[in-house]
């Protein structure tokens, strides 16, 4: 694997990271609170654009690669603030393996909170 060179001075967006947290709804299911579990200076960049169109609405997913330094406590499911929107995780990887930097897909839907 080749290593790729990572400016850190593009690490310059703060994300906050946060993970689901299923609580008992008092009905057999339950509900989703996010708790906050750190926060970081990232990379994003956005890939791509879809639209979907259900019920006669428009609705853009928008995916994005971040890169950040190494961090142990970041998983797929888990999400990403940035100025009030939200990224999903979807992948995560490490950078060129050298356990330098993590990349991460995601997916931010557009109202999605």
């Amino acid at each position: 694997m080749t290593v790729e060179f990572m400016d850190a001075g593009k690490l310059r967006t703060r994300l906050v990271l946060e993970a689901p947290v299923r609580t008992p709804d008092g009905a057999g299911g339950h509900e989703v609170e996010w708790q906050t579990v750190g926060e970081f200076f990232a990379h994003v960049e956005p890939t791509g654009v879809s639209a979907t169109v259900a019920g006669g609405a428009v609705r853009q997913e928008l995916t994005h690669r971040v890169t950040l330094r190494q961090r142990s406590d970041i998983a797929p499911a888990m999400r990403l603030l940035r100025n009030g929107h939200a990224m999903r995780i979807e992948t995560v990887s490490d950078l060129d393996g050298t356990g330098r930097y993590l990349v991460c897909g995601c997916t931010e839907l557009e109202g999605w909170t």
